[in-house]
């Protein structure tokens, strides 16, 4: 027996970028029939994404900094049922300041949403807004030792967060050798983590199967080496290493009690400990 799918993409946009104003807008389709696996990877399907941003720019110094900018954006996402799955509202700056230092940051919020995937091929589940922050902080790119910091804060309205602190170290000896080191903590506690899909008689609102969940408490971390060395214009070598240690514990235990909600009772998961150290 054999299946096919058949389906279609496209995106429109329309862009400003010249002058001190910008602006983007952009309206993108994905049907839920499209397949792209003999060309490459789709990570997503039946979804239709718009957006719209203004932003203005400084171009000359000033007494305060070299050049800045700010950026205002809000989007959208639909499937072709005309849910709307996701929204948000962001604002980004960069600014570069008199001794070429550079401050970067950004502020999102997002109301509360519809998740088509979470389930891992089940109904959609509902998920609660959260709002997130970041801001870095780097010296002079010009100087061939450059340092940077960064933190993330990710407050999600059921309880839950995300946060994240991050130092980089980058050298760069000539134009043709970069070498980067830097290191990551990353701590996320999530009410909303998917361990298993489970047949179940007793699941009529959720076509006989129990969509299992749980409490997940996490910590990582990490670090990364990258040396990026140009020999030749047509030879280079790259490296990229990344160890990094994880720990996660999961706990009360439930299932999702109605396709498209966030209601849950709880359940006796007698499945292998997904626990991981």
């Amino acid at each position: 027996e054999t299946y096919s799918l058949s389906g279609y993409m496209t995106r429109f946009a329309v862009k400003k970028t010249k002058g001190n104003v910008g602006f983007h807008s952009a309206l993108g389709v994905i049907s839920p029939g499209f397949e792209t696996n003999d060309l490459g990877f789709t990570w997503v399907t039946n979804v239709i994404n718009m957006h719209v941003a203004a932003g203005y720019s400084w171009f000359e110094p000033t007494n305060w900094f070299r050049n800045a900018n700010v950026w205002l954006m809000t989007s959208r996402n639909y499937d072709f049922e005309g849910r709307q799955l996701f929204e948000q509202y962001y604002a980004t700056t960069y600014i570069n300041l008199l001794n070429y230092w550079s401050i970067s940051s950004w502020l999102q919020i997002t109301p509360d949403g519809l998740d088509l995937h979470d389930t891992r091929g089940g109904p959609a589940i509902a998920y609660y807004g959260y709002k997130a922050a970041f801001l870095e902080l780097s010296t002079d790119t010009r100087k061939k030792l450059r340092l940077s910091g960064s933190v993330y804060y990710d407050f999600i309205d059921d309880g839950g967060y995300d946060r994240n602190y991050g130092l980089e170290l980058t050298y760069n000896p000539s134009p043709s050798i970069k070498l980067s080191l830097s290191a990551d903590f990353n701590e996320i506690l999530s009410h909303q983590q998917w361990v298993a899909n489970v047949p179940d008689s007793s699941a009529v609102s959720t076509y006989y199967t129990s969509y299992v969940f749980s409490d997940l408490d996490e910590q990582v971390t990490s670090g990364t080496i990258r040396l990026d060395w140009g020999f030749t214009p047509r030879l280079s070598l790259q490296m990229y290493v990344q160890p990094y240690i994880a720990v996660g514990s999961y706990s009360d235990y439930k299932r999702l009690s109605e396709g498209g909600t966030y209601d849950f009772e709880p359940y006796d998961y007698q499945g292998p400990n997904p626990d991981f150290n």
